[in-house]
């Protein structure tokens, strides 16, 4: 039986217990989903996992890069006043590259010669993306570093569309988002 796994069960129930009941149900239908989408701003993310898959639906290649957002995102406004988005931390973002031709191969490089080191450098150098070995090796290179994401939503309901673009830390420092 499972519960057996756990020593002492009755301790856990406790536990257990003391945060349901803090928990006001009342307005929970199964209509709720939790999050709202993160909403179109700048967003300090770390590389949780980037890895070499398969597409489910056409079985191509495609690079699988999980983010999680560090900070609170935000947004500039007209007036050039920081407007953050409250509740956006540690969230995640995914963002998947094909590898099925030339122009998908030079946009996902080009994305992954933006994570830079403090001189403004690219930490992988192109050849690192030039056989499934090297790549793979690269992925493993970038996980756990930060970049900053730029999100671009667009459209509502079934028109919406979210646009995820990397920013290398040299145009961070251009656009002057980064934190002090």
């Amino acid at each position: 039986m499972p519960n057996e796994q756990i020593p002492n069960m009755d301790e856990l129930f406790k536990k257990v217990d003391s945060v349901l009941t803090k928990v006001d149900l009342s307005k929970t239908t199964s209509e709720n989903i939790g999050f709202e989408d993160l909403k179109s701003g700048y967003y300090l993310c770390e590389v949780e996992s980037a890895k070499l898959t398969e597409s489910k639906k056409s079985h191509n290649p495609q690079i699988a890069l999980t983010l999680k957002t560090i900070d609170d995102g935000f947004m500039i406004d007209d007036d050039d006043n920081r407007v953050v988005h409250a509740g956006s931390k540690n969230r995640k973002v995914f963002k998947y590259y094909p590898l099925t031709d030339e122009t998908t191969v030079k946009r996902f490089v080009s994305d992954m010669l933006k994570f830079e080191d403090d001189d403004g450098n690219s930490i992988l150098p192109q050849e690192a993306f030039t056989t499934a070995e090297t790549l793979t090796d690269s992925l493993e290179v970038i996980e756990g570093m930060r970049i900053y994401i730029q999100l671009t939503v667009s459209g509502e309901g079934e028109a919406k569309n979210n646009w995820t673009s990397l920013l290398s830390w040299k145009r961070v420092a251009q656009l002057e988002i980064a934190d002090e």
